[in-house]
Order: C-alpha cells, then structure tokens, then sequence
C-alpha cells in the first residue's frame, strides 16, 4: 500500500516545511542568544569559567535528552504531538531565561528550553521528510537548515541593536524567541498529522508491527552508527564557534561586546548564502558530493590554520567565517538530509532521535570543559576540533548514502520483513541509479 504525502499537503510543501524548519530556528536561536549573553551573565552573576561551561553544556545535554525522547514519542505516538506540545515547555523555559535574577534560573531555564528544542527536532524532520516528494527532499529538508542560519542572523542583528544596553540585551534576545515560539505553536495547532506516519502505523497495526528494538537490526544499525559518529564529531566542531566563538574573541582577543555582535552580523550571512547554494544543489546527487567535498577541505584547512599559525585576531575572525561557510556544505545540513533518506517511517524519528542526542550529549560534555581549557591552553582546544573535524569528514565522505531520490514508499519497501537479502535504501538507491537527477 503506498503512503505517499496526499496531493493537500503535496500542495504546501512549503508552508509545512516552514513551521517545521521553525524548530531549527529555535535550536539555534536559543544557542547564539545564550552564547552572546553567558559574557554578560559572568558579569552579572558572578559566574565561574565551569559555571560559563556549566550554562552551555546543560543547553546541549537537554537538547541532547530531549531528542533521545522526542524521536521515539513521534514515532510511536505521532509527529503532531511531539511539535505541538513541546513549544509551550519552550516558551516557559524562556521566561526563566528573561526575568532571570540569580545562576540558578539560568539553569532552570536552559534545562527547559534545551529539552523542548530537542524533542521538537526529530519529529519536525521527520514531517518534512515525509510531506516532501522525492526529487525535492533534500531541497525542503535544507531549507529547515537555512532557517537555523536565518536564527543565528536575526539573533545576531537584535544583539547589535541592542548592545549598548548592557542586561537587557539577553531580555530582549530571548524575548523574539518567545514570540516566535508562540506565534508557531498557534499556526502548528491546524497542521494535520503527518499521513506517511498515519499509514504506516495502520499498516503495522495489520502485521506484526515494529519494536524500537529493531533500530538495532542490521540494516538500520548501520546508518545508526554512520550518522551518529558523523554527527557527533563534526557538532562538536560547530558547538565551539556557535557556543564560544564570541565568548573566545572577548576573552582571548579582548573585543568589547559592540564589537564582537559587528564581527558576528558579518559572519552570518556568509553561512546564509552557502545554506541556500546548498539548498539549491542539493537534490542532484553529483553536486551534494561535490560540495561535500569542497566544504570539507574548507574546514579542516581553516582549523589547520588556527593550530599552525599564532593566534591572532584577524586570522581567527577569518577563519571562523570559513568554518561557517564549510559546514553549510558538509555539516548538520548533510545529517539532516541523509536521516531522511536511510531510516524507515516506522523508526525515523528514534532513529534521529538517538544520532542527534548522542551527538549534542557528546559537544554538550565538551563544552562543559571548553572555556576552562579556552583559559589554560588554546591550541589543545583547536587541535582536538581539527582531529575531530578530519575524522567526520573521512566518514562522511566515504559512507555518505546514495539515496538521492528515493521516495517514502521505496525507502520502506527496503527495511521490509519480506525484502530480499541486501534489500537496504542504499540498494533500492542504487536500482533507480539510471533515472535522470531532478532540476535545480
């Protein structure tokens, strides 16, 4: 029986991807916000540099934590309930956040929201994926990508307007989050459940049905491990700048904050421009390659050059500004697309759900010792990312899946119980190999 999207919702596409990739938007709004406060927060609260690693590594193990659950509860209970519910925990956790008045709430706060944007993540995906056809996935998928950017943009330029302000800057930063996350969860409250999963459960309420256990089964095991170390250690990369870069020019380099907010609204649309070349791109299965490829020797020269070369402002503030044009070509927006394309219906969600919270579990622990080892020793600091960075891209390059194209229905038939031997996504992949790439 197929499950394809019905020609209602193939009819928006974009409309249910925007309220999706909204979920993008609030991950990494709420990391730049919290990222260009912590230096204000320090002052204001009296906060120890393990403090200052405390606040940003709690952000990334609840996000961490609440991914593990989220995929699961979207994939056994539904994709709308998890993208519903978990805005308004969002939103509440902001409002700790913004009328914070002592270390304790920042933690309340970040524990919250972090949970929320985490358990929204897999699921928001995951309706993407599914509403989208087949020779545009990777295109709608990329532009929730593209909507973590426009975050870090708007964020960045309400941080610039607001930087002589002193402690209502972060109010006002986090502040646009909580409208933002109001205003989707009312417009979210009409979105239908996603009908790929509706059919799928039917289906699986018919036969045996699926236990989360099989993510464990051989063919999905596989892509497990492949998106999880990718993830993993390329985040961790990401983490540092998104985290600690305006935290590493203040307290390394010595900017002043107006500075720092100039530097950052400069590095912003960098990122935003290679999102949408790889938005556009993306779909063809050559040219995802290939910009995987130039956007990995991106990275890992710009790293090769902070660890050789002394460090100097200058040279930082380039190179931060290569690595965010290099991971718009071979980073999270590669993880997101590839965990549509290699997990069926049935466990897409935990799926992701694990990689995801594995991955930002893992940055999240590094970052709890970052700002000491920031402190102490620099070049450690640097040389442990482009160790890890080179590791990613290796995996990333030889194990990225040839899935491009593949729908929702071929995509299942793969993991079926009565597919023959061999029978993953990347098999069914490889037999509609000689169909013709979709267009730009």
């Amino acid at each position: 029986m197929s499950h394809s999207p019905s020609p209602a919702l193939a009819r928006r596409p974009w409309y249910l991807a925007t309220l999706g990739g909204l979920a993008s938007y609030l991950d990494s709004g709420v990391l730049f916000a919290t990222a260009l406060s912590i230096s204000l927060w320090q002052s204001q609260f009296g906060l120890s540099a393990w403090s200052v690693g405390a606040v940003s590594a709690l952000l990334g193990l609840s996000i961490g934590a609440g991914s593990l659950f989220g995929g699961r509860i979207g994939d056994r209970f539904g994709r709308k309930r998890v993208y519903s519910a978990d805005l308004m925990v969002f939103a509440f956790g902001l409002l700790w956040l913004i009328f914070a008045v002592n270390e304790p709430m920042l933690y309340v706060g970040v524990v919250l929201t972090g949970l929320a944007a985490g358990a929204d993540m897999p699921a928001s995906l995951a309706l993407i994926g599914e509403i989208a056809p087949a020779d545009k996935r990777g295109r709608l998928i990329s532009y929730a990508q593209l909507m973590w950017g426009i975050g870090i943009i708007v964020v960045q330029i309400v941080a610039k307007l607001t930087a002589f302000s002193g402690t209502l800057m972060p109010r006002l930063l986090f502040g646009q989050l909580l409208l933002v996350a109001v205003v989707t969860w009312l417009l979210r409250r009409r979105l239908p459940e996603s009908e790929v999963w509706v059919a799928d459960r039917e289906r699986r309420q018919v036969r045996d049905g699926r236990s989360w256990v099989q993510v464990l089964s051989r063919p999905i095991v596989g892509g497990l491990l492949f998106t999880t170390v990718f993830y993993l250690l390329s985040a961790s990369m990401t983490n540092f700048f998104a985290s600690f870069g305006a935290y590493a020019m203040i307290g390394l380099f010595h900017f002043d904050l107006p500075t720092v907010t100039s530097v950052m609204t400069m590095i912003g649309p960098v990122g935003l421009v290679c999102s949408i070349v790889f938005m556009r791109l993306v779909d063809r299965r050559t040219a995802r390659s290939a910009m995987f490829a130039v956007g990995a020797v991106v990275q890992v020269v710009a790293l090769l050059v902070l660890v050789v070369l002394p460090l100097d402002s200058t040279v930082f503030v380039i190179c931060f500004m290569a690595m965010i044009a290099g991971s718009s070509f071979a980073g999270e927006g590669n993880y997101k697309v590839w965990s549509q394309e290699i997990f069926p219906t049935s466990l897409r969600g935990t799926a992701q759900g694990i990689s995801f919270g594995v991955a930002r579990i893992g940055a999240a622990l590094f970052a709890l010792v970052t700002p000491t080892l920031l402190h102490n020793d620099p070049k450690f600091v640097l040389t442990l990312l482009l160790i890890a960075t080179v590791v990613a891209m290796g995996v990333g390059f030889v194990f990225q899946p040839r899935t491009t194209g593949s729908t929702i229905d071929e995509i299942d038939a793969a993991f079926a119980t009565d597919a023959p031997p061999g029978g993953t996504a990347e098999a069914v992949a490889r037999k509609h190999a000689s169909a013709a790439e979709p267009s730009a």
